[in-house]
């Protein structure tokens, strides 16, 4: 009579979510054998690279969501998006690896779609003091469409004319306040303006960085004025 063959042991992160996986703790999992670790890493990898092909596809689609996570994995690996899975693993420490940079991406809000459509808004807010939706209210369809094009252009021409702006403060021994989300949102609402001479907006900007110091100094006067400090 034949041996019944021993039954397997059941996978180490069987019945876990994705998320229950990734919070397991780095010493766990380098602890675990290679069959579980290999389970572990086909669960999140699948997951992560739905994440990924859904936020590509509305970058391809021109919907307005930021594209950090996106850059941010082109950027660790070696300027293109990774595939996760097993396949692309040589060993347990390249399972290990795979699964740290899963769970860096599953914490990043703007890694969903919902959550890089968000950031965009606040930064469009922060930017030109509206999102693009209230930007363009009462706009027929045709005139909206046109002006969600030239915003995209006047977001990153914002965003270029401010990195600008930082390198010159940071040269600028006479540079006396850094308030970069305000400074940042009158280059926004020139740029939103349509302007683009470089010298006019940088002179703003360091104008209203001028303002934005003298005004603190002087709230901090008021505050200390008639203060006693012998009576603390």
């Amino acid at each position: 009579m034949a041996k019944k063959k021993p039954k397997k042991q059941p996978f180490y992160v069987q019945g876990m979510t994705t998320k229950e996986i990734l919070e397991i703790t780095p010493d766990v999992l380098e602890a675990m054998s290679e069959r579980d670790l290999s389970r572990a890493l086909r669960t999140v990898a699948l997951a992560a690279n739905k994440r990924i092909r859904r936020l590509q596809k509305a970058i391809e689609q021109s919907k307005p969501v930021v594209r950090d996570a996106i850059q941010w994995l082109s950027e660790t690996n070696s300027g293109k998006v990774p595939t996760f899975g097993v396949k692309q693993a040589v060993n347990k420490s390249a399972m290990v690896n795979q699964i740290r940079t899963i769970r860096q991406l599953w914490n990043m809000k703007e890694s969903t779609v919902s959550g890089a459509l968000t950031v965009k808004q606040r930064r469009e807010r922060m930017l030109f003091g509206a999102t693009r939706q209230e930007l363009a209210a009462g706009m027929s369809k045709k005139d909206r469409a046109n002006f969600y094009k030239r915003l995209n252009r006047r977001y990153d021409k914002t965003w270029e004319f401010y990195h600008k702006y930082q390198e010159f403060h940071d040269r600028d021994i006479h540079a006396l306040w850094d308030d970069s989300a305000k400074v940042l949102n009158i280059i926004g609402k020139m740029v939103l303006k349509g302007e683009r001479n470089e010298e006019k907006i940088m002179e703003a900007a360091l104008r209203a960085e001028k303002n934005l110091y003298e005004e603190e100094q002087e709230t901090d006067n008021n505050l200390f004025n008639g203060f006693d400090f012998w009576s603390v």
